[in-house]
């Protein structure tokens, strides 16, 4: 059987600075106040720090085969899901801006479009609406290696 596997970490530089800089400013102002062992301050170090941990290992998982595409996006989804090529009512390759169309990166829900989104950088994407009128977007790496995967291939090959 063919498939094609992607495994795209979380590219969003700022939110490291900004969990280091959380991180940083909890010591300062843990350590000024001589509050370095107080519960409040070692769970709030926890949390940040779980956090960033959180941020630096999370992958999105893409799976393409002739059946469908899995995904899960981890440490977020606890189990991989999956969409039938038989649900598909439209696929589509687009460019998009997390930032600017999803606020973000991460798992994300623009409410104008009513659009879940599954996004590890910004750039090329998989735009899937489903027969139910679901819709999902999923960033993708290589949206070469997925053209022949998508139901209509030939339609998508002139827009790569």
């Amino acid at each position: 059987m063919n498939t094609y596997h992607e495994s795209q970490p979380l590219r969003a530089p700022w939110l490291y600075l900004a969990a280091a800089f959380t991180f940083t400013v909890l010591l300062w102002a843990g350590w000024t106040e001589g509050r370095m062992l107080s519960i409040s301050f070692i769970l709030s170090s926890c949390l940040v720090l779980a956090l960033f941990i959180a941020l630096s290992t999370a992958r999105l998982h893409l799976n393409f085969s002739e059946q469908g595409i899995r995904y899960r996006f981890t440490p977020f989804h606890l189990k991989t899901h999956g969409i039938s090529w038989k649900e598909v009512k439209e696929a589509r390759l687009i460019n998009y801006s997390a930032l600017m169309e999803y606020g973000g990166w991460g798992i994300r829900y623009n409410i104008f479009n009513h659009t879940k989104a599954f996004v590890a950088k910004s750039g090329s994407g998989l735009l899937i609406i489903t027969s139910s009128g679901k819709k999902r977007l999923f960033s993708i790496e290589k949206p070469e290696n997925i053209v022949h995967f998508l139901p209509s291939s030939e339609a998508f090959r002139d827009k790569i």
